[in-house]
């Protein structure tokens, strides 16, 4: 279903077009440096006195991946990332705007996500079923499109059928070589994917995600204008390419690669994840012109992802996570008019 969706990004060029699956994208124009990259693993702090993010210790909830069965990574196993790469100690909201906010750049924040250590306690499996497990939410093959039918159960539920999954190999269908983990694999299972409105029992445990780096550089105006989303998902759930304002996204538990485009070369998919890594749409697009980054997330970590860039997210390992969408600057100065 082709369509062109355009957005006045501040840059030449910078619509991003739905392209159907059995279609080549268009070529992209020359490019605009957004620095990610080349740059490498930049794990030093910035000084000066301000206030950092708040880094916190693992809990004890980690080791076990919340009992959801994910591996714990140690820092020499860390996938690679083509997006900058900092440290959550030393990252101040004043660095975070001018150096990520402002010129639009995505950034991986190791260790960033506030608050991590209740969140594990709040959203380790047994847990959370015990506490929450009658909420009803929704779960579908592929989030974020319309044309996909969503289905309605409960927590309780969704998770039981996730552990039997899991416990029988896992979910039915094949992840791509380069992105099976030992947990099992699915092209097709179930994900969760909720929207969590502010009268929601878990919107306001969930939103202790943002770190204060964050937090201070939205402003108190608008910290209440923002959305709050649970993903929770077996390998090979996740979602197709999309965009939408920015985003910040906390991983709980699990390891996830994420797949990010820069405005201009931004597509929207309506396959499951999995179905569109094995079928190469990565590649072929690079092939087409348009840039694709990579970049591996960890538990603990928080990515950060500008205005209306493409973004799509595979789960490599059972996962929990939590998204926020926020107003930053620019798109504040857009609603005020």
């Amino acid at each position: 279903m082709p369509a062109q969706i355009a957005a006045d990004r501040g840059h030449v060029d910078c619509a991003a077009t739905a392209v159907g699956e059995g279609e080549s994208p268009p070529a992209a124009s020359a490019g605009v440096g957004y620095g990610e990259g080349s740059e490498g693993l930049e794990l030093g702090g910035e000084g000066g006195g301000e206030q950092s993010g708040g880094r916190e210790e693992r809990s004890d909830d980690s080791e076990d991946g919340g009992g959801w069965r994910g591996a714990v990574v140690s820092e020499a196993e860390r996938g690679p990332c083509d997006v900058a790469v900092v440290a959550a100690a030393g990252l101040s909201s004043a660095r975070f705007l001018r150096e990520f906010v402002d010129p639009e750049r995505p950034v991986l924040v190791r260790n960033g996500s506030a608050g991590l250590a209740g969140l594990r306690q709040l959203l380790a499996r047994e847990r959370f079923v015990e506490r929450h497990g009658a909420l009803r939410v929704r779960v579908s093959h592929v989030p974020y499109h319309d044309g996909t039918m969503a289905r309605e159960t409960t927590i309780a539920d969704f998770v039981t059928d996730f552990v039997t999954a899991m416990a029988d190999g896992g979910m039915p269908g094949e992840v791509p070589d380069s992105t099976t983990s030992n947990s099992g694999s699915s092209s097709s299972a179930d994900y969760l994917f909720e929207a969590l409105a502010p009268n929601h029992p878990l919107h306001e445990p969930l939103s202790a995600h943002l770190p204060g780096f964050v937090s201070d550089a939205i402003g108190t105006e608008w910290r209440d204008e923002r959305k709050v989303q649970l993903a929770v998902g077996p390998p090979g759930t996740g979602a197709p390419p999309h965009l939408h304002k920015a985003a910040v996204n906390s991983l709980v538990f699990g390891r996830k690669r994420w797949y990010l485009m820069p405005p201009r070369d931004a597509v929207y998919g309506a396959q499951p994840i999995a179905q569109w890594v094995e079928e190469g749409w990565p590649e072929r697009h690079r092939s087409a012109g348009r840039k694709v980054l990579e970049c591996e997330q960890n538990a603990g970590d928080l990515l950060y992802i500008p205005d209306f860039w493409g973004h799509a997210v595979l789960n490599l390992e059972p996962s929990v996570a939590i998204a926020s969408e926020i107003h930053t600057p620019r798109m504040q100065f857009m609603f005020r008019g």
